[in-house]
């Protein structure tokens, strides 16, 4: 599992308290860090947002989940990174050009 969202820190808080934070917040879901592997940190292009650059970590888990959209997610779907040649819908450039890479590394 990757877990992706648009995480903003909150004043004071650490990256690893608000990578904890958000998952819940967004997938109504309670895990810990020692669940989570990091992957890699990049700066990347935002989806939604013209002209702006992200600082993203990104963490993988192992943990089974039963996601449930909430918080600001409209809706989940699954992606394979080995099909992110020709994605079937429009994906973030962060997923792109370096998450899916970094799996296939």
């Amino acid at each position: 599992m990757v877990l992706t969202s648009g995480c903003k820190l909150e004043c004071g808080e650490r990256p690893d308290s608000a990578a904890l934070r958000e998952v819940y917040e967004e997938l109504g879901v309670e895990i810990v860090m020692a669940d989570f592997t990091l992957l890699g940190s990049w700066t990347a292009s935002a989806a939604n947002e013209f002209d702006t650059n992200i600082d993203a970590t990104i963490c993988l888990s192992g943990v089974s989940i039963s996601p449930v959209a909430s918080g600001d997610i409209e809706e989940l779907r699954g992606v394979y990174p080995a099909d992110f040649a020709e994605p079937a819908f429009l994906l973030a450039p962060l997923l792109l050009n370096f998450v899916f890479p970094a799996f296939a590394a």
